[in-house]
């Protein structure tokens, strides 16, 4: 029997449907609404664009500016032109393929919930088919197969890609190496650290990249310029930081080699590494650390060259790794000499003094025939087997100075005069292919003709040493005016030819660089420093000015820096009479005002230096003896 509902009693009243959106106090207290969540996936992937590279952290500080070294030269194609092909691609970038061929019109109009489902199920679906294998031919003795793939994922992929086909080049210089174009990609497939180390130095190449290609908002409002410099840093950082992971994963990768049995192939993959990770060290800046990894591998080839086995065993392979790491042990006792750094940042090419008061060894063999170079590559490892010699005897003599000899032993002046015979019998054999790079019939390309430049200008420079090395004082300098100004004049031409056979123009443009080998900056700064002619001394400081360089440790602006402050120092409290007549060649700054060099301190992160100089044992007019022997020092910042 239905209820009996009494018509008297009230009624509710329905609630019409326009008051149901109205939230009441039960409502606003209820939970959030539960939605699928996802843990894995590109957060990047949710928005209009992505770069396929990973988003910034949420905990990175604010972003200010990154003052680490110039990008290197761009390429002649760069990497957004040419097809992104990697040397093994991984699965994931295989199962991203087919996904292409969806018309971008029906993508976009699909929920980005469902399109996320589809991809990551034909994803797990490629991940459960074994990967093809290539048509390769029958294992011979002469076919290497590298391996299938190098445990690199879809981001890793596209910095080693970008170290392969840019940063590689860059890094060489004007001195094409298969080190970097054959032997480091071979190696990454055998080693973790070296693998870690190219995606580092790939990753950061991006980032200076990114750094240099982001307009500069100096004039605009403050406001603008702090959104600008966010948009910066979202493009900027996320480089950064996988470059610098990728770094610590290298160093530890490198300290879980064992170094109790020394053999061939941990002999390579720690020099292979220590290379890579010093030249990512001197990329941002950090010059200790680089020596620190410098240090490391003289170690290890001092203990390889006393087990005899080792060295009987070395391939070519081995010579060229020999000597791309001789070139940046060079590189670094120069800016040793140059700076004078302290205890425990010197660089050692021998393993003890008592090593080092032997003398050096004999000639090289390339120059016994006195017959013309006609390659650059061998006029290179000619020139560097005689440097090598001329640093060895430098120790030599710094050793002998500690030991109580009035006077140098007869062998080792005759065995520096040799240096120089050798030195001279190498500039005769490679002056033909000097002059050469002005022929445009020569089979020279343009960074071959650049790199006879820089050779040219850093022999002129390593000879102005050499002959000083016995001068009590700094006026033994002026005799060699045009050897310095050959070196500026070489300088001028380096510079045009090496950004137009870089972007394909005539016209010079300042576009920072970094390379690992050696280069203009160190005969700039000798020039700067020792030559006491205001013209040819101000054309090299405006040249290291106007081309931001780095040159494995060496820096153009650190050094123009630096001898600008000489300059002025040298040049005070000259009347403008004084200042007309050296300008004019007819009096130069007199021995007393000369300074060198005694200390140097820096950081090329925080762009600042302090700095010591002090005069050569000359007596100045009107001065005691404790004002002479004192030190001028400055702090420099820029």
């Amino acid at each position: 029997m239905p209820p009996i509902i009494n018509s008297d009693s009230p009624q509710p009243t329905p609630t019409p449907l326009s008051s149901a959106s109205t939230p009441t106090p039960t409502d606003e207290r209820r939970g959030r609404r539960s939605r699928p969540k996802a843990k894995t996936g590109c957060s990047s992937c949710n928005k209009k664009h992505c770069t396929g590279y990973p988003p910034p952290s949420r905990y990175a500080v604010s972003y200010t500016e990154l003052r680490i070294a110039p990008r290197p030269i761009a390429a002649s194609h760069s990497s957004s032109s040419s097809p992104s092909v990697l040397l093994a691609p991984s699965s994931s970038a295989s199962a991203s393929a087919p996904a292409s061929s969806t018309p971008a019109a029906l993508v976009s109009h699909r929920p980005k919930q469902q399109c996320l489902r589809q991809r990551r199920h034909h994803q797990r679906q490629q991940r459960q088919l074994p990967l093809p294998q290539p048509s390769l031919p029958q294992p011979s003795l002469t076919i290497h197969r590298p391996a299938a793939s190098l445990g690199l994922d879809d981001i890793e992929g596209r910095y080693f890609d970008l170290f392969r086909t840019q940063t590689a080049s860059e890094l060489s210089g004007y001195f094409g190496h298969v080190f970097w174009t054959r032997s480091v990609p071979q190696g990454c497939h055998a080693e973790p650290a070296i693998r870690h180390a190219a995606v580092a130095l790939g990753a950061l190449y991006k980032t200076l990249e990114q750094s240099n290609r982001a307009p500069s908002h100096e004039a605009e409002p403050p406001s603008h310029a702090s959104s600008s410099r966010d948009a910066r840093a979202r493009t900027v950082m996320p480089h950064w930081h996988v470059a610098v992971r990728r770094y610590s994963d290298a160093c530890n990768a490198l300290m879980l080699l064992k170094d109790d049995t020394p053999s061939i192939s941990s002999y390579r993959s720690r020099l292979t590494a220590s290379v890579l990770l010093s030249c990512f060290d001197a990329f941002i800046g950090d010059h200790r650390q680089a020596i620190v990894q410098i240090q490391a591998g003289i170690s290890l080839i001092n203990r390889l060259k006393a087990t005899t086995a080792a060295t009987a065993n070395r391939c070519n392979d081995d010579d060229d790794l020999l000597a791309i790491f001789t070139r940046l042990a060079i590189q670094a006792k120069s800016y040793d000499l140059a700076f004078h750094f302290p205890q425990p940042y010197v660089i050692r090419l021998t393993s003890s003094d008592e090593e080092a008061l032997q003398l050096p060894l004999p000639p090289p063999s390339a120059l016994q025939g006195d017959g013309p170079f006609t390659d650059l590559r061998v006029a290179r490892l000619a020139y560097d087997a005689i440097v090598e010699r001329i640093l060895r005897t430098v120790e030599g003599l710094d050793s002998l100075r500690r030991h109580p000899y009035p006077l140098f032993p007869a062998s080792w002046q005759r065995s520096v005069h040799s240096l120089m015979h050798d030195m001279d019998a190498w500039s005769r054999c490679f002056q033909p292919l000097l002059d050469s790079r002005l022929d445009p019939a020569h089979p020279l390309s343009p960074c071959e003709r650049v790199g006879a430049a820089t050779l040219k200008m850093t022999q002129i420079n390593m000879h102005i040493l050499l002959r000083c090395f016995f001068d009590e004082t700094e006026s033994q300098f002026d005799a060699f005016l045009p050897h310095f100004s050959h070196i500026v004049d070489l300088g001028y031409e380096v510079v045009p030819h090496a950004v137009a056979a870089d972007t394909g123009t005539t016209a010079p443009a300042a576009k920072p660089s970094f390379i690992a080998d050696l280069g203009i900056v160190p005969p700039l700064f000798v020039v700067a420093t020792k030559c006491r002619y205001p013209v040819v001394r101000r054309r090299a400081i405006h040249l290291l000015r106007s081309s931001a360089r780095r040159e494995g440790m060496w820096d153009s602006e650190l050094s123009a820096h630096i001898a600008e402050w000489i300059m002025r120092l040298e040049e005070s409290g000259m009347s403008p009479q004084q200042q007309t007549m050296a300008m004019a060649g007819a009096s130069p700054i007199p021995e007393y005002k000369r300074v060198m060099i005694h200390t140097a301190d820096f950081d090329l992160r925080e762009r600042r230096a302090d700095l010591s100089v002090g005069w050569r044992g000359a007596i100045r007019p009107g001065a005691d003896m404790t004002s002479q022997l004192g030190r001028r020092t400055t702090h420099i910042s820029w």
